[in-house]
C-alpha cells in the first residue's frame, strides 16, 4: 500500500512574507515616484505666449529634426569653429565667412539634409551679386531662384542646390531630392513648424529665459519609453544651462516611464520637472566646457 503524502494547503509563511515585502517595495516605489512628480510639477506655458523667432520662418511642418546655432554668439568663444569660412564655392568663387553670418540651421527631412545660413546685409548683397552674374543653371520656384552648383563644397562629385531667401542661404547637396528639400524650406511660410500647440509649449519649456546659442528638435520614432519627440536648448551666462524636454502623447506615459527614464538618462541632472505631457531635465556645465557641450547635445 502506497502512503499518500498530504498536500500542503495555502502558501508558506516565508513565501507570504516575501510577497508582502515585494508588494510594499513596489507600492512605496510607486508612491515615491508619484510624490516626486507632484512636488516637481510646473504649469504648462500657454501656447498664446509663444513668441516666434526669426529663424523659425525657415522651418516647415513635418521635419524629422532640426538644429539651430547662434553663430554671432558662439563666435565670441575661442576654438568653437575650425575655420572662419562656413561655406565655400569654386564656381562662382564665394566664401561665406563667420563675420557675415548671424545664425545657422540644419534641417532633416527623410533622407535629405538642408542647411540655412542667415547673413547680414553686406554678406547677402555680395552673394547675390556673385550668383546673378554667374553662368550657373537655375530654376525658379514661387518667384525664388534656385541655383544648381555642379561641384558641391561638401563632396565635389555631387551636385547641390542653393537659394538666397529671406536673408538666408538655403543649401542642400544631392540631385532632385535635394532640390525638393530646398523647395520644402521655401514652403515653410505656408506651413510653419511651430503651428502645433504642443510644440509651442515644448519650446517655452526648454527656453531658459536667455538667448540660447543652441536649440534642437528630433522626432523620437518608435521607442520603449513612448517618447514622441524631444527638444534641447543651451544658453550661457556665468555657466552653461542645458534643458531637455521630452513629449509623451499620453499623460499616463509620464508617470509610467518617469522612474526608468530619469534613473537611466538623467542621473546628472540638477533639476527634473514634469508639466502635463512633458518631462524637463536641466543640466549645468562650466563655460570652459562649451565645445564639449555642443558636441554632446548635437
Amino acid at each position: 500500500m502506497v502512503m499518500q503524502v498530504p498536500k500542503k494547503k495555502g502558501t508558506s509563511t516565508k513565501m507570504k512574507v516575501t510577497l508582502i515585502t515585494m508588494l510594499i517595495v513596489l507600492v512605496a516605489s510607486s508612491a515615491l515616484t508619484i510624490s516626486w512628480i507632484r512636488n516637481n510639477r510646473i504649469p504648462n506655458p500657454s501656447p498664446s505666449d509663444f513668441i516666434s523667432e526669426e529663424w523659425m520662418q525657415f522651418v516647415p511642418a513635418g521635419v524629422d529634426g532640426l538644429r539651430f546655432l547662434n553663430i554671432s554668439q558662439l563666435s565670441t568663444y575661442p576654438d568653437i569653429f575650425n575655420s572662419t569660412v562656413l561655406l565655400s564655392l569654386n564656381n562662382p568663387m564665394i566664401n561665406i565667412s563667420i563675420v557675415n553670418v548671424t545664425y545657422g540651421l540644419v534641417i532633416q527631412q527623410n533622407d535629405s539634409i538642408v542647411s540655412i545660413i542667415a547673413m547680414n546685409a553686406s554678406g547677402e548683397a555680395t552673394l547675390i551679386q556673385a550668383l546673378t552674374t554667374s553662368n550657373l543653371s537655375r530654376e525658379v520656384y514661387k518667384n525664388q531662384t534656385i541655383y544648381k552648383i555642379n561641384e558641391s563644397p561638401i563632396n565635389p562629385q555631387n551636385e547641390s542646390w542653393l537659394c538666397v531667401y529671406l536673408g538666408g542661404v538655403i543649401f542642400s547637396e544631392g540631385g532632385s531630392e535635394a532640390l525638393d528639400a530646398v523647395r520644402f524650406v521655401i514652403d515653410a511660410t505656408n506651413a510653419p513648424f511651430f503651428a502645433n500647440d504642443s510644440l509651442k509649449i515644448g519650446y517655452q519649456l526648454v527656453f531658459t529665459g536667455q538667448n540660447p546659442f543652441f536649440f534642437s528638435f528630433f522626432d523620437s520614432g518608435n521607442n520603449m519609453y513612448n517618447v514622441r519627440w524631444e527638444m534641447r536648448s543651451a544658453s550661457a551666462s556665468s555657466s552653461i544651462s542645458v534643458r531637455e524636454c521630452l513629449f509623451f502623447p499620453l499623460n499616463s506615459d509620464v508617470s509610467d516611464k518617469y522612474s526608468n527614464l530619469t534613473n537611466t538618462f538623467y542621473k546628472t541632472a540638477t533639476n527634473i520637472y514634469v508639466s502635463d505631457n512633458f518631462i524637463i531635465a536641466v543640466f549645468q556645465y562650466p563655460l570652459s566646457d562649451i565645445r564639449g557641450v555642443l558636441m554632446g547635445i548635437s
